[in-house]
C-alpha cells in the first residue's frame, strides 16, 4: 500500500518511461494518487486509487495505457467539501484504455477525457 505522502503517491517524470504500475493500492496522499508528467509508454493496470487529495490518476500525456484501474472518492483533501477539483481519472483524449471504473470523486465528470470509456457505476 502507498499512502499518506505529502504529494503524489506515485510520481513518474520525464526521464522515466516504459514503467508498469500494477496491482497497487494507493490511498490518502495529499496530491494525486498517480501523477505522470511528460513520460511515455507507461502501463497502469489493476490499481485501486482512492481518497487522494486531487485526482486519482493524472497524466499530461496520452502515451499511456490504462487497464482495469479503479479510482474512487478522490479530490476531497482533508475530507473537505467538494469543489469539483478531483477527477477519478484525468488524462488527455487518445489514452489507450479499457475496463477502468471511477465513482464518488469530487469532479462529477469522474473521468476527464471524453473518449476514456471509463465506467461510472
Amino acid at each position: 500500500m502507498i499512502s499518506g505522502n505529502g504529494q503524489s503517491g506515485i510520481n513518474i517524470e520525464t526521464a522515466s518511461g516504459a514503467n508498469a504500475i500494477e496491482g497497487n493500492k494507493i490511498v490518502g496522499n495529499d496530491d494525486d494518487g498517480i501523477t505522470i508528467t511528460a513520460s511515455t509508454d507507461n502501463v497502469l493496470k489493476g490499481n485501486l486509487v482512492t481518497e487522494n487529495g486531487r485526482h486519482g490518476i493524472s497524466s499530461d500525456t496520452s502515451a499511456l495505457t490504462l487497464t482495469s484501474n479503479r479510482a474512487d472518492r478522490n479530490g476531497f483533501l482533508g475530507g473537505g467539501a467538494g469543489d469539483d477539483v478531483g477527477a477519478g481519472i484525468n488524462v488527455p483524449a487518445g489514452t489507450t484504455n479499457s475496463g477502468n471504473k471511477a465513482t464518488g470523486n469530487d469532479d462529477p465528470q469522474e473521468c476527464a477525457a471524453t473518449d476514456l470509456g471509463c465506467h461510472v457505476p
